[in-house]
């Protein structure tokens, strides 16, 4: 399995936004160090020494497998099962498809500190909808994490690949 990597950093006075998983900020960076390490992902801290992965998309031909990747992310974070919200699609996403994600992602967590929201764009997603799903990536909320479940790399545009950490389960994209 080949995972490549990119991180980003919030134009919030320079200080990245990481789910707020654990009471203490010494906790949130152990967790999410972890989370990173168990992934297999190479992870880069802020000035503040606070983790900076919070937006992964996972590329797989096996739905299942890509759902099982998904599920273990948010078994790492220590999310429970009603803070997860699987989202899936029957056709290609569209804006409308997005903007009704916008309204859900800013929705606090009931039972865990963090919720995620698993989109499942197997069919792909609209270059409209790939636009206005960046502006989520960029500055998703504290307490969110965002899984993108595609079939390949490929169908998503290189902006959203550079915002998110990529696990792809594909044997000829590795």
């Amino acid at each position: 399995v080949k995972i490549s990597y990119n991180v980003k950093e919030s134009r919030l006075g320079g200080m990245t936004k990481i789910p707020l998983a654990c009471t203490t900020k010494r906790e949130r960076i152990v967790l999410k160090s972890e989370v990173a390490k168990a992934c297999g992902v190479k992870e880069s801290k802020t000035k503040t020494g606070l983790s900076t992965v919070q937006s992964f998309l996972i590329s797989s031909k096996d739905r299942e497998e890509a759902f099982k990747k998904a599920g273990s992310l948010c078994s790492k974070n220590k999310i429970d099962k009603i803070d997860i919200d699987n989202i899936n699609f029957e056709k290609s996403v569209g804006i409308e498809d997005v903007r009704i994600i916008q309204k859900k992602i800013y929705l606090k967590p009931i039972k865990s500190e963090t919720k995620a929201i698993i989109l499942k764009a197997y069919n792909g997603l609209t270059i409209e909808a790939q636009n206005a799903l960046l502006k989520i990536l960029e500055e998703p909320p504290n307490n969110t994490i965002i899984v993108l479940l595609v079939e390949t790399v490929s169908q998503v545009l290189p902006t959203i690949l550079s915002r998110c950490t990529v696990i792809s389960l594909n044997k000829e994209e590795v």
